[in-house]
Protein backbone atom coordinates (compact mmCIF):
# COMPACT_ATOMS: atom_id res chain seq x y z
CA UNK A 1 0.00 0.00 0.00
CA UNK A 2 2.99 2.77 0.79
CA UNK A 3 4.14 1.55 -2.98
CA UNK A 4 1.06 2.84 -4.12
CA UNK A 5 0.97 6.54 -2.57
CA UNK A 6 5.04 6.87 -3.05
CA UNK A 7 4.36 6.38 -6.86
CA UNK A 8 1.55 9.07 -6.44
CA UNK A 9 3.86 11.30 -4.83
CA UNK A 10 6.61 11.15 -7.84
CA UNK A 11 3.97 11.54 -10.03
CA UNK A 12 3.05 14.50 -8.88
CA UNK A 13 6.80 15.67 -8.33
CA UNK A 14 7.65 14.47 -12.14
CA UNK A 15 4.24 16.98 -13.20
CA UNK A 16 5.73 19.83 -11.53
CA UNK A 17 8.97 19.22 -13.13
CA UNK A 18 7.45 19.33 -16.38
CA UNK A 19 5.36 22.56 -15.16
CA UNK A 20 8.79 24.48 -14.39
CA UNK A 21 10.80 23.02 -17.70
CA UNK A 22 8.06 24.27 -20.17
CA UNK A 23 8.45 28.35 -18.34
CA UNK A 24 12.62 27.62 -18.83
CA UNK A 25 12.60 25.24 -21.90
CA UNK A 26 9.48 25.35 -24.27
CA UNK A 27 6.67 23.21 -24.85
CA UNK A 28 8.21 20.70 -27.12
CA UNK A 29 11.43 19.92 -25.26
CA UNK A 30 9.75 19.46 -21.74
CA UNK A 31 6.84 17.76 -22.88
CA UNK A 32 9.16 15.21 -25.16
CA UNK A 33 11.09 14.76 -22.01
CA UNK A 34 7.77 14.84 -19.60
CA UNK A 35 6.21 11.73 -22.34
CA UNK A 36 9.70 9.72 -21.94
CA UNK A 37 10.23 9.70 -18.77
CA UNK A 38 6.83 9.37 -17.22
CA UNK A 39 6.42 6.65 -19.19
CA UNK A 40 9.52 5.28 -18.08
CA UNK A 41 8.95 5.65 -14.60
CA UNK A 42 5.28 3.62 -14.80
CA UNK A 43 7.52 0.54 -16.90
CA UNK A 44 7.31 1.39 -20.30
CA UNK A 45 11.20 0.15 -21.25
CA UNK A 46 10.91 -0.37 -25.22
CA UNK A 47 13.16 2.98 -26.43
CA UNK A 48 11.24 2.65 -29.98
CA UNK A 49 7.74 3.17 -27.80
CA UNK A 50 9.18 5.80 -25.37
CA UNK A 51 10.21 8.00 -28.44
CA UNK A 52 7.67 6.82 -31.08
CA UNK A 53 4.68 8.12 -28.86
CA UNK A 54 6.56 10.85 -27.71
CA UNK A 55 7.52 11.99 -31.21
CA UNK A 56 3.95 11.26 -32.52
CA UNK A 57 2.12 12.92 -29.27
CA UNK A 58 3.89 16.07 -30.00
CA UNK A 59 3.22 15.57 -33.83
CA UNK A 60 -0.07 15.46 -33.46
CA UNK A 61 -0.51 18.64 -30.43
CA UNK A 62 1.35 20.70 -32.77
CA UNK A 63 -0.51 19.83 -35.66
CA UNK A 64 -4.14 20.82 -34.57
CA UNK A 65 -3.11 23.24 -32.11
CA UNK A 66 -0.31 25.70 -34.18
CA UNK A 67 -1.55 24.34 -37.73
CA UNK A 68 -5.12 24.13 -37.53
CA UNK A 69 -6.07 26.46 -34.32
CA UNK A 70 -3.80 28.77 -34.92
CA UNK A 71 -2.98 28.93 -31.34
CA UNK A 72 1.16 29.25 -30.13
CA UNK A 73 2.28 26.89 -27.97
CA UNK A 74 4.42 28.24 -24.82
CA UNK A 75 8.34 28.89 -25.81
CA UNK A 76 10.84 28.68 -23.12
CA UNK A 77 12.79 31.13 -22.09
CA UNK A 78 16.51 29.16 -23.13
CA UNK A 79 14.55 27.31 -26.01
Amino acid sequence: MRGRYLNVLISIAILGAYGLGITYLGFFVSTFAYLVGHMAFMGIRKIHVLLGVAAGTLTVFYAVMEVLLGVGLPRGVLV
